[in-house]
């Protein structure tokens, strides 16, 4: 299950070529529910999520989790950090440092 914050991008399985705009980009989920508008309820119990790029612009769509999938991040370091387990509060720099959002270690 995906959580508000984490980053994912477009399956590679995903083929519907309304999404080849934003293929290959890092897209960090806003919202991620059951149920809510535009919910295709012979898609429970799977997750609608929305999401904006690492920029911030937001994206014009929202995929099911089957839709989406992780992004392996190969090298990542924290040290110091007293929210180290509560994962929306880290981002990923572009050297694969991992850095805490509140006391920014």
């Amino acid at each position: 299950m995906y959580q508000v914050g984490q980053k994912v991008k477009i399956s590679s399985s995903n083929d519907n070529e309304n999404y080849d705009s934003f293929r290959g980009e890092v897209l960090v989920i806003v919202v991620s529910e059951v149920g809510g508008r535009g919910y295709d309820d012979s898609m429970y119990p799977q997750r609608l999520m929305s999401f904006e790029t690492e920029n911030g612009e937001e994206i014009p769509f929202s995929l099911y989790e089957y839709e989406v999938e992780s992004i392996y991040i190969k090298k990542a370091t924290l040290k110091g950090c007293f929210f180290f387990m509560y994962t929306p509060h880290h981002r990923v720099t572009s050297n694969f440092h991992l850095v805490c959002r509140l006391c920014e270690k």
